[in-house]
């Protein structure tokens, strides 16, 4: 697809958004990103406006353009922030409820090593961040950092059905699931990754240590499971 593709989307997106009710973060902001495909060095911040920014991983630096200076046809959605491992903790429970719960329970456990000091760099502590939306005391969904800067995403399979979704209908590639795993036993887990903030490789053994450290406060609340890793490809764009 060409970049005027994406533009013209763009400028039609909240309506296009109230029509069909799909929704994709990457676009309501009255810009978007794009790439060539397969190039994760040069990628272009288009606005609304018309105004488009080259950007590079090598420089940090940015080149103002015009949308007609964007020649090929190749380009895809794309975002620097991206989801470099993801799986599942399967749990001993029956129904979506019990499933809540235990989210709720570890948000709770992990709001609870907030003294106050968040500021303070020598509190190796794990930072909640994002939102989370409760109802009659339960939520489906959280993020937080883990102590190593990893961000962690967790909620129920059915809220990362209905983002595929919207995924799809976007030309997005869909975030990895495995179909047998049971939205009433299960919570999906996916681990956040800023391109810019090292290599995949050492940024990956990162994950690694941020689900360690998940699992030991999946212990420190009494919850019995086991981990179940999608395979790994390739970093999915948020």
């Amino acid at each position: 697809m060409n970049a005027k593709y994406f533009y013209n989307r763009l400028l039609g997106y909240d309506e296009e958004n109230r029509k069909t009710g799909k929704y994709y973060y990457g676009l309501c902001n009255r810009m978007v990103t794009i790439h060539h495909k397969n190039d994760e060095t040069l990628w272009f911040v288009i606005y609304a406006d018309g105004t488009v920014y080259r950007e590079t991983i090598e420089s940090y630096e940015t080149e103002k353009l015009k949308i007609d200076e964007l020649e090929g046809s190749d380009f895809e959605l794309f975002n620097i922030v991206q989801i470099l491992k993801s799986g599942y903790i399967v749990l001993n429970t029956k129904t979506e409820l019990e499933v809540k719960q235990i989210i709720s329970d570890l948000y709770t456990h992990i709001a609870s090593f907030d003294d106050g000091e968040l500021f303070k760099k020598k509190k190796n502590i794990p930072l909640l961040c994002g939102e989370s939306f409760w109802d009659d005391g339960v939520t489906d969904s959280f993020s937080y950092y883990a102590v190593n800067g990893i961000e962690i995403e967790i909620q129920t399979i059915k809220n990362i059905c209905r983002e595929n979704v919207n995924r799809k209908h976007y030309n997005l590639a869909c975030i990895p699931f495995i179909k047998s795993m049971d939205n009433s036993s299960s919570v999906y887990v996916s681990f956040v990754h800023n391109m810019q903030k090292g290599d995949y490789e050492e940024t990956y053994k990162k994950c690694n240590e941020a689900l360690s450290e998940l699992l030991s406060y999946m212990q420190e609340i009494n919850i019995g499971c086991k981990w179940v890793e999608n395979k790994r490809n390739k970093p999915i764009y948020c």
